[in-house]
């Protein structure tokens, strides 16, 4: 790609190769120059502008933290306060709000990660520590594993570390039964964005035991964040009861996770996001097309702390989420790269698989929709566009006729190859394609 040069401190610095041997936190907060080509030459130019947002402000970001802690703490105790005087209706109203604030909390959190919330590292690191214990997240070890999503995202030879597990089309019917059970139950949105995220936050966080977790220091960080939660939950309890902690914080915690997990989700899950192999991946490309822009109302804006501006977060991942905004205004052209509104993103939650042939992401029912075309296999749908393609080529006047069509559909059948298909045990239509074709190509006889 044209545009290749030297950056430093752009963005999130290094792309891993097979295996993360580099300091993750050096690639965190950007310290490792590198080189790359760039997607675009305006690339360089929208790269260029943001660097210039990457200054926190110190007093702004103690502002930022008091509007969100404080209205967070008002609203646990308020919602105490009605559980104790038996208004149980409203302690379910605060939860929303209250809800919010632990987001928000979480996305602080999130900037503290990446080195950009505050000007020293120190600094960043403990406001992130102590802010794990109210999101239930260890810092240090989900910050290790949020730089890999950073450095990788997008690329489909190193996923499953800080993503969401997407299968390519091939790969899920390469499945078996269970397989391909296991991955629906796990893509569906009650699990995803219900179970799922509970479990995510109650329960996985606490013990550093799958394999994306290496050595001491991810037990370091679990277990240092479970004793600081353990003494803040026997305190709570000690004061207030367990009947009436569980019934005002639960409910908090996992709508919070829910909306976490959402938006995490629709940041890469959306129809037109980018993923490659090998030498097609670009961090650059991958940072503008796998990234959405999730132009949210201006409340939810807020609450989620401009997280929905993830493309520009993704290009340089140092700029403080209050600063976000202004990188849109100062470049008009990011605002249409990406874009998802809230109504939108609604329609992502059904797509679940990489189609790797157009290039996009599918739902179970495309796939369906394939196989009931007797296209079983992706190399079978890809024959089936050729074949369709070169159909139409023909001058309108050679395929206006049934007979026309036969003998198309003849020489096709001659020419191209057929997988077999599991609809289809006996092979009777990769020995003889002749009826499909015909079903594929007389809608289209005299078509423009």
């Amino acid at each position: 790609m044209p545009g290749a040069g030297r950056i430093t401190n752009v963005t999130t610095a290094r792309v891993i190769k097979a295996n993360p041997t580099t300091p993750v936190v050096d690639l965190m907060v950007e310290k490792i120059p590198f080189t790359v080509p760039f997607a675009a030459d305006f690339t360089q130019r929208w790269i260029r502008d943001l660097a210039r947002h990457r200054e926190p402000r110190q007093c702004r970001s103690i502002f930022e933290i008091a509007v969100t802690l404080v209205p967070f703490a008002a609203l646990w105790a308020l919602a105490m306060a009605a559980v104790h005087l038996g208004y149980w209706e409203l302690s379910f109203l605060l939860t929303i709000p209250a809800a919010g604030f632990l987001v928000r909390l979480f996305m602080i959190q999130h900037d503290c990660g990446h080195g950009s919330f505050f000007r020293h590292r120190l600094t960043n690191d403990w406001v992130g520590r102590i802010l794990g214990v109210l999101t239930l997240t260890p810092y240090d070890d989900w910050r290790r594993a949020h730089a890999i999503h950073h450095a990788n995202s997008g690329h489909l030879d190193r996923r499953g570390i800080g993503d969401i597990d997407t299968l390519t089309v091939r790969e899920f019917q390469a499945l078996a039964f269970w397989g391909r059970l296991r991955y629906r139950l796990y893509r569906h949105p009650l699990v995803m964005f219900g179970l799922g995220a509970a479990y995510l936050f109650l329960l996985r966080h606490r013990l550093p035991i799958d394999s994306n977790r290496r050595g001491w220091r991810g037990w370091v960080s679990a277990m240092a964040t479970n004793l600081a939660i353990a003494v803040v939950v026997i305190t709570l309890i000690w004061f207030v009861g367990i009947g009436a902690f569980l019934l005002v914080h639960l409910p908090i915690t996992c709508l919070a996770a829910s909306v976490g997990v959402w938006l995490f989700y629709v940041q890469h899950q959306f129809g037109q996001t980018f993923w490659a192999h090998g030498g097609e991946w670009s961090f650059h490309e991958a940072s503008l097309r796998g990234s959405s822009y999730y132009d949210l109302p201006g409340i939810l804006r807020w609450f989620t702390a401009n997280i929905g501006v993830h493309h520009v977060h993704h290009l340089c991942s140092r700029i403080p989420y209050y600063r976000l905004p202004q990188t849109l205004r100062d470049n008009p052209d990011l605002r249409s790269v990406g874009r998802l509104t809230l109504f939108q993103s609604f329609r992502c939650v059904r797509l679940v698989l990489w189609d790797e042939s157009r290039r996009r992401l599918v739902s179970f029912r495309d796939v369906r929709a394939l196989i009931t075309q007797g296209i079983e296999n992706m190399e079978d749908h890809e024959t089936r566009r050729k074949i369709i393609r070169e159909w139409m080529a023909l001058p309108k006047e050679k395929r206006q006729t049934e007979e026309q069509v036969a003998a198309f559909a003849k020489k096709a059948a001659q020419q191209n190859e057929f997988h077999r298909s599991r609809r289809d045990p006996s092979q009777k239509f990769r020995r003889d394609p002749y009826q499909k074709l015909m079903g594929w190509l007389l809608p289209r006889a005299g078509k423009s």
